[in-house]
């Protein structure tokens, strides 16, 4: 299990996820994300509803119970997914004592600089987000398997943005957060989401490296994100960019080093550290090996970029 809990919102947000209503602008806070919570059986009596200002995305992956949401029992399945709105009372907890589920939760609020929540209805807040008109959806909504696996994968993807040091966090909150937005779209309703279907799996991961290149990574969180099995994706990820994830990866990290060498006077040390690499030696030989030259030589005759395959 992860949990995250915002404690101090951040100082600025991309204005990407603010939505204007009423001549008021409400602006956007990520404020809570749970993934893979094993949720214990709770007696009908312990069951307590509650409500309060914000927007809930839940996802119950595995299991088989019932939860409360406006007063009335719903039942969990693995794939029931529930889309709750500020002012509405829901109790997440399984009712069935003995019967365990396993639970994503992903909890944001839009407010008015005032801390004037936004309420409307979810449907009407993503009908603003999409331009296109939704109606009100069944109180639950049942996803297939594909789709279980792909909002996992946005919800560990919500959760690896938040951990992201610095400025940058907010804006690859934001990045999640129109995908997850784009999916609940596409779940609402198939045929008018056609034109917001966002990038393929692959294309998701090449973004998230293309981010975030200096940092490690291991297959298996790349899998996740794309919804494939590790076997699945590799050949998928060569398939679409010509090389594997690191590979890839490297390829990036020599186009940052280059660009560095040539327009910083950063030392080849601290350009070695920038890129991912703490070792500067080895750093070398990843640069000498793309590109053909050192960084030493590479700065003195300003070398141009290397040609690197970036299939589409």
């Amino acid at each position: 299990m992860q949990v995250y809990t915002q404690t101090v919102a951040p100082s600025h947000f991309p204005q990407s996820l603010h939505i204007s209503h009423g001549g008021k602008n409400h602006y956007f806070s990520l404020l809570h994300i749970t993934l893979d919570r094993v949720l214990e059986g709770r007696p009908w009596e312990s069951a307590k509803e509650h409500q309060h200002p914000v927007y809930h995305v839940v996802l119950y992956s595995r299991g088989n119970n019932e939860f409360i949401l406006d007063g009335k029992r719903h039942p969990i399945v693995p794939g029931t997914l529930a889309l709750t709105s500020p002012g509405q009372s829901h109790s997440f907890y399984p009712l069935s004592d003995g019967k365990n589920v396993v639970y994503f939760d992903l909890m944001f609020s839009l407010s008015t600089p005032g801390g004037i929540p936004l309420q409307l209805p979810f449907n009407e807040m993503l009908s603003l987000y999409a331009g296109v008109n939704f109606p009100a959806p069944p109180p639950t909504l049942n996803l297939g398997k594909q789709q279980i696996t792909r909002l996992e994968g946005l919800f560990n993807q919500a959760m690896n943005a938040v951990k992201i040091p610095g400025p940058l966090s907010s804006f690859a909150v934001a990045q999640t957060m129109h995908s997850i937005l784009a999916f609940l779209v596409g779940v609402q309703n198939e045929d008018q989401a056609a034109a917001h279907a966002g990038p393929s799996p692959i294309q998701r991961v090449r973004e998230h490296l293309d981010c975030h290149f200096a940092q490690p990574f291991a297959i298996r969180d790349l899998a996740r994100m794309a919804g494939f099995s590790p076997g699945h994706f590799l050949r998928s990820f060569k398939r679409a960019t010509g090389n594997s994830p690191i590979v890839y990866q490297q390829q990036l990290r020599v186009k940052a080093a280059q660009t560095l060498l040539l327009n910083s006077s950063l030392s080849c040390k601290e350009i070695a550290a920038r890129v991912g690499y703490d070792d500067t030696c080895h750093f070398s030989k990843i640069f000498k090996k793309n590109t053909g030259t050192s960084p030493v030589a590479c700065r003195r005759t300003k070398c141009p970029l290397p040609a690197f395959n970036r299939a589409p």
